[in-house]
């Protein structure tokens, strides 16, 4: 049962929800997005027998739908992180007065797929990396990318936000030049293939590291829950993760301010 958001329906509204955007709103899958990315290796695997044009071709095809999985993925993940652990509306639409929605919205509010979440997440439609940070930023109270990129860095040491930051408006912007303007670009299979891993583990990453944020600084959960989560995705010492990340994402808490934001860097 969701809980009761003030909804103004405005008939005059350019592009109203209606309830058949809802119901096809995706689902976080962890399998299957596993399963795609697999996929999507394979086909990089497939390149390698292929003329230099077709090899081409199917890196653009690729990049288009790698980028496409992932934005996929984390409409899930936020729907599902707005219901689950019960976000409130204003932390996901920081900068919407009113949610324009048509009456069929209302006439199916009980169904299962009308969740709060769903409804919030149809409003994300245009999932580019500027409304990845806006969102997760409010959802999580941190400044999402240098945040993110420093609990990398527990990991991986050369993790800098810049870096990702930078990256990951580079490789939509490679997505969008490739349909719009018919760009082709150069990149190497091994190039491509590293892509995939490191964009496909990108919403699992998103997920566990904000439950774990709100599971510790919000919903105060108990030390055994939070030993089972962070045990449960498979962290090596998992002692000093916990630690670490708990170090970091209260400077980060602590530093938020919510107008001020990540920026691309030239």
């Amino acid at each position: 049962m969701i809980t009761l958001i003030l909804i103004f329906v405005f008939y005059t509204v350019k592009h109203p929800v209606d309830k058949e955007k809802i119901a096809v709103m995706p689902e976080f899958d962890e399998i299957k997005l596993s399963e795609q990315t697999a996929e999507l290796q394979k086909f990089c695997n497939a390149m390698k027998g292929m003329d230099e044009r077709n090899q081409q071709l199917m890196k653009n095809l690729v990049i288009i739908r790698l980028i496409s999985t992932v934005e996929y993925h984390l409409k899930g993940v936020i729907a599902y992180l707005i219901d689950e652990l019960e976000i409130k509306a204003q932390r996901i639409l920081v900068d919407d007065w009113f949610i324009p929605i048509r009456p069929d919205v209302l006439d199916n509010i009980h169904a299962e797929q009308f969740s709060k979440g769903n409804i919030l997440t149809v409003f994300l439609d245009r999932v580019n990396p500027s409304r990845i940070r806006d969102t997760m930023s409010n959802v999580n109270s941190v400044d999402f990318f240098p945040w993110y990129a420093e609990i990398k860095s527990i990991f991986k040491k050369d993790s800098k936000h810049e870096k990702i930051w930078n990256h990951f408006n580079e490789i939509y912007q490679l997505r969008n030049d490739i349909i719009h303007n018919l760009h082709e670009p150069e990149i190497t299979i091994g190039q491509l293939q590293k892509e995939i891993k490191a964009f496909g583990n990108f919403p699992i990453e998103c997920y566990f590291y904000t439950l774990l944020n709100l599971g510790i600084f919000e919903d105060k959960l108990e030390s055994q829950e939070i030993k089972d989560l962070i045990k449960g995705n498979n962290i090596q010492h998992p002692g000093n993760f916990r630690k670490q990340f708990e170090e970091i994402t209260k400077k980060y808490r602590n530093e938020y301010n919510p107008g001020k934001k990540t920026k691309k860097r030239k």
